[in-house]
């Protein structure tokens, strides 16, 4: 695509938005998010896959960092799982001491 001359300047590329962003997808479409990584790699263009919330999550769980963290409202016992602060500024752990309110 880029010897195309409508997609040659960024001015051209911009007016050809919407079918240049057809052909791209198509492009992509051509094979997985595994395979289109490892090209991007071998380029030299840094790429990751983008996770789902729950791929997130178990990513975090499988590196061992701990993304969500369980609050216990001492008044009522309601428990309310939250996401876990990822700064860790030193040894001591950040302080999660109240669930959000009820909704209902």
């Amino acid at each position: 695509m880029p010897e195309q001359a409508r997609f040659l300047t960024n001015e051209r590329s911009v007016a050809s938005r919407e079918e240049l962003r057809i052909a791209i997808e198509a492009a992509l479409h051509a094979d997985t998010a595994a395979n289109w990584q490892r090209k991007f790699l071998v380029a030299g263009v840094p790429a990751r896959r983008v996770n789902s919330i729950s791929e997130a999550f178990e990513l975090a769980e499988s590196l061992g960092l701990e993304p969500s963290i369980v609050v216990t409202d001492p008044a009522t016992g309601r428990k309310s799982r939250q996401l876990a602060n990822p700064i860790r500024l030193s040894a001591a752990a950040p302080s999660h001491r109240q669930v959000p309110p009820a909704l209902a």
